[in-house]
């Protein structure tokens, strides 16, 4: 029996300190058979000369080549649209720079795909910072009906798409009249997009990847009491607000229920939207949080007209 086939998109950007751990990492991948496409944003460090060596070296890895994108979400938006990556292969994945994978993270990944009925594939990971503190971040709990619309399904670094997803996402991506690029958390679009069609995501409780924690993280963690502030802070001035209003736009979710009642941009609105938040977010935590927050949200919106 043939192994499994996996495309693995890498966006690299001044990654010269972690490029070759993270790729030897991925190349041992057991019982799968990979090829890294990769891009680069324009760097300032010897990224490219690496990356041009290890092409050079192992005719897995494809450097698609360099471009100015300027974050994460737009260098993987530009790999996912990227007509050079084969449409034959059995998996699509997403890889960052920087983090170290367990030699099962695919295997793993597929199997849990195989037995089915899942399309999209994501998973808990074990963050790791450089004074060797390691911290497990869950992202399995369970999926509510409309957390898509919310939050990602985790770090983009663990999803793994079956072929008829991605193939759906990259005609879409291709396609779409606003520019995706709009909406930089290309985890969340992901996941949202899979969910909103109607494929079934699933959330692996296990950790196959070490997730680097350092200073040039774009995201990293996301969790803790400064997270949650600034959490807290994004929703009071009114920017949480306006990405899910971007990804609605972006991804035509109008007719749900949640997307109606916040495009209504009333304080009733964000009332009623309070006494939903069960369904909005996975953890009961983040469900608590955004309760109190809709509520004072509303009561502020209500004093400013």
């Amino acid at each position: 029996m043939s192994k499994p086939r996996l495309a693995v998109l890498l966006a690299a950007y001044n990654g010269e300190k972690w490029l070759a751990e993270q790729m030897q990492s991925i190349l041992s991948q057991k019982e799968v058979e990979v090829r890294v496409f990769v891009n680069l944003d324009k760097s300032n460090d010897a990224s490219e000369s690496i990356i041009a060596e290890m092409a050079q070296k192992d005719e897995r890895i494809s450097f698609l080549g360099k471009g100015v994108f300027g974050s994460a979400g737009k260098n993987f938006y530009s790999l996912i649209k990227n007509e050079k990556i084969p449409g034959d292969f059995d998996y699509y994945c997403l890889a960052d720079q920087d983090d170290v994978w367990l030699l099962d993270k695919l295997s793993r990944a597929v199997e849990c795909l195989r037995a089915g009925p899942a399309s999209g594939y994501s998973s808990n990971v074990t963050a790791f910072w450089p004074s060797g503190k390691r911290q497990l971040i869950v992202k399995s709990q369970a999926q509510r009906k409309w957390d898509y619309l919310f939050e990602a399904a985790g770090p983009g670094c663990t999803y793994v798409l079956d072929a008829r997803l991605y193939g759906d996402l990259s005609d879409f991506l291709r396609s779409s009249e606003i520019a995706v690029e709009r909406f930089e958390a290309h985890d969340w679009l992901i996941y949202a997009f899979a969910r909103s069609r109607g494929y079934t995501w699933m959330i692996d409780q296990r950790a196959s990847m070490l997730y680097r924690q350092h200073e040039k993280n774009q995201v990293g963690a996301n969790s803790g009491l400064k997270a949650y502030r600034k959490r807290f802070q994004a929703v009071m001035s009114g920017e949480w607000f306006s990405k899910i209003e971007c990804l609605i736009n972006i991804l035509d979710l109008h007719g749900n229920p949640p997307a109606r009642m916040l495009l209504k941009k009333k304080p009733s609105s964000y009332m009623k939207m309070a006494f939903s938040t069960g369904e909005f977010r996975r953890k009961k935590i983040e469900q608590a949080y955004l309760f109190v927050f809709l509520l004072v949200y509303s009561l502020i919106f209500s004093l400013r007209k």
